[in-house]
Parts: structure tokens; C-alpha cells; sequence
């Protein structure tokens, strides 16, 4: 629980950075935006393919990692190479790819959500019925009592 409020603080921090820290852009930014865009984008999907493993019960802090770097630095290597030696613009490939991977990583999630929702939601009527039933039985006198009075 601890390390999921430090991830929270850093998302928090470097949003704040973002948004207050002023970067000179510089031909040399311009010139890698499109792969800096692409491993972002490949880090996102680590991190939402994460959030499911964690969601199933399989998460593995070695898998997640390795899986946040290999992914961005695949991403940007093949939309390097496609660009400056095949010839070929392959990052609408990668977003294509890494977006489908996002969606579904995303819809996993969010049916693993709503069933558990509605487990809980199920089992909050039921203890409610259990709770009401069960005080309806002692606020009403039972007929063995009534019986044992009128003799």
C-alpha cells in the first residue's frame, strides 16, 4: 500500500514539474519528439499492463520493469530504424500497437472492476437481509411464549 502512494506522489510531482519547469526547446528536442512521444506511450502501457497484473494477483516487480524499459527502447529502436534505414515511418505501427495493447489492458480491468463491485454489492445486501430478517424475528414475540401466558 505504501508503494502505491509513492507512485501516486512521484505522478503528482512530475506533473507539477511539468507543468512549472520551463525547458528551452532546442532543435536537438524537436528533432527526438516523435520517439520520446513513442516511449512514453510504451511506458504507459507498462504501467496499465501492471495495474492488471496487479488486479489478477500475478504481478511480478522483475517482469514489470523489465517489460517498462524493453518496451520503450524497442519502440523507439524499431521507429529509429524504420525511419533512417529501412526508409519507412513505422510509428504510426507502434502507436497503433502499443493503443490496442492500452484498450485492452484497459477493458480487462475494468470487467475485473465491475465483478468485483458487484461481489461486494452482493454481499452487502445479503448481510443487510441477514441483519434485518434477524431483527424482525426479535422485535415479533415468538407463539411459544404467547402459549406458555394464556394457560
Amino acid at each position: 500500500m505504501v508503494s502505491l502512494w509513492i507512485a501516486v506522489l512521484a505522478l503528482v510531482i512530475g506533473i507539477l514539474m511539468g507543468l512549472y519547469i520551463t525547458m528551452p526547446i532546442t532543435p536537438f528536442l524537436l528533432k527526438f519528439a516523435n520517439y520520446i512521444g513513442l516511449a512514453v506511450l510504451a511506458g504507459l502501457d507498462a504501467i496499465i499492463g501492471g495495474a492488471r497484473a496487479g488486479l489478477q494477483g500475478n504481478f511480478d516487480k522483475g517482469i514489470f520493469l523489465s517489460g517498462f524499459f524493453v518496451n520503450m527502447l524497442m519502440a523507439v529502436f524499431l521507429a529509429y530504424v524504420g525511419n533512417r534505414i529501412i526508409g519507412v515511418d513505422l510509428t504510426l505501427a507502434i502507436v497503433v500497437v502499443f493503443g490496442l495493447r492500452i484498450f485492452n489492458n484497459l477493458a480487462v480491468i475494468r470487467r475485473i472492476a465491475l465483478d468485483r463491485f458487484l461481489q461486494w454489492y452482493a454481499q452487502r445486501r445479503l448481510a443487510s437481509s441477514k441483519t434485518s430478517h434477524s431483527t424482525a424475528q426479535q422485535t415479533q414475540p415468538s407463539q411459544t411464549s404467547d402459549t406458555a401466558f394464556s394457560n
